[in-house]
């Protein structure tokens, strides 16, 4: 069965949404929407690990064992003066997240058909374990990275 362009997202609808509260509850005063200042969310982990056991008869029982976090980096483009998200308090996104590197309670959400009703969403609440100093390159961009690691749920946006 072939898929519906229709049904494909396109990037410019994704939606990005920071908590940096250490709450991890994403209110209207907590949130911000930050797609506009970063250029990947890349998503690793979740596996699952294992074991073999090799027995005297050639077989190998293979065993699942804990399922390891998630890891969400994102990449950003590093601003001075910024300064509009009212929810860190004017400051500049790199500066708030170096603030809350270490806590434990952080949450990223993102959806990427858009944030309208039906839509799926993806959420980790966790620990903020990297905030990068912005790197300079050659080609004149100024970026960053952080990165948080935990489980991931997903949800329908109502």
């Amino acid at each position: 069965m072939a898929v519906n362009q229709s049904h494909i997202p396109t990037i410019s609808d994704a939606v990005v949404e920071l908590d940096l509260s250490n709450l991890g509850t994403f209110t209207a005063q907590n949130t911000i929407t930050i797609q506009g200042e970063i250029t990947e969310v890349a998503v690793s982990g979740g596996d699952y690990t294992t074991s073999n056991l090799p027995v005297l008869n050639g077989t190998v029982f293979t065993s699942t064992g804990e399922k390891q976090p998630y890891e969400v980096t994102v990449t950003a483009v590093y601003t001075e003066g910024h300064g509009s998200h009212t929810a860190i308090a004017g400051k500049d996104l790199q500066e708030a997240l170096m603030a809350a590197h270490g806590d434990s309670a952080i949450g990223i959400r993102w959806a990427p058909a858009g944030a309208d009703s039906g839509n799926r969403r993806f959420k980790l609440v966790g620990v903020l374990f990297r905030v990068m100093p912005p790197a300079l390159q050659r080609n004149g961009d100024i970026l960053y990275t952080f990165a948080l690691r935990g489980d991931i749920d997903d949800e329908t946006i109502s």
